[in-house]
């Protein structure tokens, strides 16, 4: 590794807040796992127990899937490698069951959409078969009532979406649909979907993906937000009058927001909520992602330079924040976070089954600049 990474805990005021001394926020475990030019990660019930699943791209672009339990640093299993299967991005969803595909954009800039099997034990990974779809240039994936809903961007700048789901035991692909220009694409998982992305002037747009027939998705009208370099998003409550939570970084400032329907009958239409800005003035955000957990609670990660990383050996301070949110009486209240300390290019969470000590865990990865990996398996009480 290029250098030394520490991890430090840093309880503090900021904003205003006061943290919330009811919840707890623990590293349960941290390890580097070797060198990558990408990754995605979702969960999987490995015997009931917390179990995830990492696709990564290795140092020659090859795709390789490796399954964890969360208790353990060695992996259960590890995909074999096809020269076929080379990428430059990379996404991951759960189909149903254990069954997973991984969305890429291959060696000659197409989407493939490749459907995996992995065993009970997590041990055994099979490659069943594979679709391929136009050239694209960048791709996001979620989990979608028993289908993967699949979001990417053409080299014109259009996106589009298509459902990925088994028919027969075989993987099938629904019509595509196509939205305005648009880039850094974001999906919600549920039932009903939200596709957040920045548009062609910058700006945070909102989309929401119902599924009718089989698994055809389609669009309402779209929400704006305000500009933006990138976007998360997660689901609340993912029905059709849910509501979802996005957070959107641009430069010194990241952003929270929750938006809700205003009408079941007007498909696409949203309202803010509750907003809230982390972080003014102390530093330069490159990605944040958000997700909801079993507590009800939201955590958040951040990647970037900040003057309160803690760091006495380099300047600036690189680090990762990871917070755990409530959202109650309409507003945001910070309840816990944590900084890892490092210079990083890319993180990733998901959620992982709750079948422990806490109330809820996740599982947040982080890219190095020097590319290697970095896992993190976190648990929260209340």
């Amino acid at each position: 590794m290029s250098r030394l990474l520490a991890l430090a805990l840093s309880i503090f005021l900021f904003m205003g807040f006061s943290m919330s001394q009811a919840a707890k926020l623990e590293l349960i475990k941290e390890f580097d796992y070797g060198t990558v030019k990408g990754m995605a990660l979702t969960s999987y019930n490995y015997h009931l127990s917390e179990g995830y699943v990492v696709a990564v791209l290795d140092e020659s672009n090859n795709l390789r899937i490796i399954t964890w339990k969360s208790s353990e640093t060695t992996p259960l299993g590890t995909s074999s490698i096809r020269d076929t299967e080379t990428a430059t991005r990379l996404a991951i969803a759960k189909l149903t069951g254990r069954n997973f595909v991984t969305p890429i954009r291959d060696s000659d800039g197409n989407l493939q959409i490749i459907l995996w099997a992995i065993s009970g034990n997590g041990m055994n990974i099979n490659r069943v078969s594979h679709l391929t779809g136009p050239e694209i240039t960048e791709v996001t994936a979620t989990e979608a009532n028993g289908a993967a809903l699949i979001a990417a961007r053409r080299p014109n700048g259009q996106a589009f979406a298509v459902m990925a789901f088994l028919e027969d035991n075989a993987l099938t692909l629904s019509d595509e649909v196509n939205f305005n220009n648009a880039s850094n694409l974001a999906l919600s998982k549920g039932v009903t979907n939200i596709l957040a992305r920045r548009n062609k002037d910058g700006n945070l747009r909102l989309t929401q993906v119902l599924h009718s027939g089989a698994f055809s998705p389609y669009s309402g009208a779209s929400d704006g937000g305000h500009e933006i370099q990138d976007v998360d998003v997660t689901a609340i409550s993912d029905v059709v009058m849910g509501h979802w939570v996005t957070i959107s970084t641009n430069d010194a400032i990241s952003k929270l927001i929750e938006w809700r329907k205003t009408s079941a009958a007007i498909y696409g239409e949203f309202k803010r909520n509750a907003e809230q800005e982390i972080y003014p003035d102390i530093g330069s955000t490159t990605q944040a992602v958000v997700n909801s957990i079993a507590t009800g609670k939201l955590v958040t990660g951040q990647i970037g330079a900040y003057s309160n990383c803690e760091d006495p050996i380099y300047s600036p301070h690189f680090c990762a924040w990871v917070s755990i949110w409530d959202l109650k009486d309409d507003s945001f209240q910070l309840l816990r976070n944590q900084s890892v300390i490092g210079e990083f290019t890319q993180i990733e969470t998901t959620e992982i089954s709750k079948v422990s000590t806490f109330d809820s865990r996740f599982v947040i990865a982080f890219v190095e600049t020097d590319g290697n990996l970095k896992i993190t398996v976190w648990g929260v009480d209340g």
